[in-house]
């Protein structure tokens, strides 16, 4: 399916999906009423997602998903790997080839989104444990990965739900594992007004602050650093950024012997379409 016909498609399924149950007032943004029930909109996006959001013929469209899979380092080990917000599995490709023998856990609110990943990696299935579940709150083991990786998933979460996450990840990775962390990225002002919004609308909905509605909390990187360094991840590198800015790649590591002192963006990678990795 084109990816305009796709879109169109995706605008006609959401028509169906409950909405938030916000009090009617006068000063309360119309768009507002138009949030969707989280695990609603990804079943029902299931459909769609791929052809949405996934690459083109041209592979035009991988270039985060990319600059994620580089932070594993190439191995044929059975390395184990935490994927929450795993989705249909667009982040999975690019891992499993870094990674052959992965052991992967993927944890993902939407039943429908998991079927999608079960048909597309049939081949894998005796590597790849999935669980139908909010990863909000949940309890993710001790010392138990090598890897955790959210791709496109934790800027639905406020700051209080985020450090919650970032303490269970810091806990359920093995000595020398690292979080993988590609997603949205916001500037310092438009993060305030999105956090006010949050706080005013979304945090007083039932699951508000368990990230059960379509709502993106999106922060700048700095507050994404602060966060992971107060979870208990000693070093915090921006390793990647979109030409717009819209999109990094953040990699945390709890072991580091030598804490950077600041954020700063290390030198990138080529851009890659046609081919995965240099």
């Amino acid at each position: 399916m084109r990816k305009e016909d796709a879109r169109r498609r995706l605008q006609k399924l959401r028509k169906s999906v409950p909405t938030a149950p916000l009090p009617k007032k006068e000063d309360t943004p119309e768009w507002l009423y138009t949030i969707e029930d989280m695990r609603g909109f990804f079943d029902t996006a299931s459909e769609v997602w791929d052809d949405v959001f996934g690459p083109d013929e041209d592979r035009i469209g991988l270039d985060m998903y990319d600059a994620v899979a580089r932070e594993i380092e190439a191995t044929d080990a059975p390395i184990r790997l935490l994927v929450p917000g795993c989705g249909t599995g667009l982040e999975l490709e690019g891992l499993f080839e870094r990674a052959p023998n992965a052991r992967v856990k993927g944890i993902d609110l939407s039943g429908g989104m998991l079927a999608k990943l079960r048909e597309k990696f049939r081949s894998r299935a005796a590597q790849i444990e999935l669980l139908e579940n909010s990863y909000v709150d949940l309890p993710l083991g001790k010392s138990v990965y090598d890897y955790a990786i959210a791709t496109l998933t934790a800027h639905h979460l406020s700051p209080d739900a985020k450090s919650r996450f970032y303490a269970a990840v810091r806990a359920a990775l093995k000595p020398g594992g690292k979080y993988i962390e590609g997603d949205q990225s916001s500037s310092p002002e438009d993060e305030a007004k999105t956090l006010k919004c949050f706080a005013d609308y979304i945090a007083g909905l039932p699951g508000g602050d368990r990230a059960e509605w379509n709502y993106d909390v999106t922060l700048c990187p700095e507050t994404n650093e602060r966060l992971l360094r107060e979870a208990g991840f000693n070093d915090v590198k921006l390793t990647w950024k979109s030409r717009s800015g819209g999109n990094v790649v953040l990699v945390a590591d709890p072991d580091a012997a030598k804490p950077t002192g600041r954020l700063c963006l290390e030198a990138q990678a080529p851009r890659t379409y046609r081919t995965r990795f240099p």
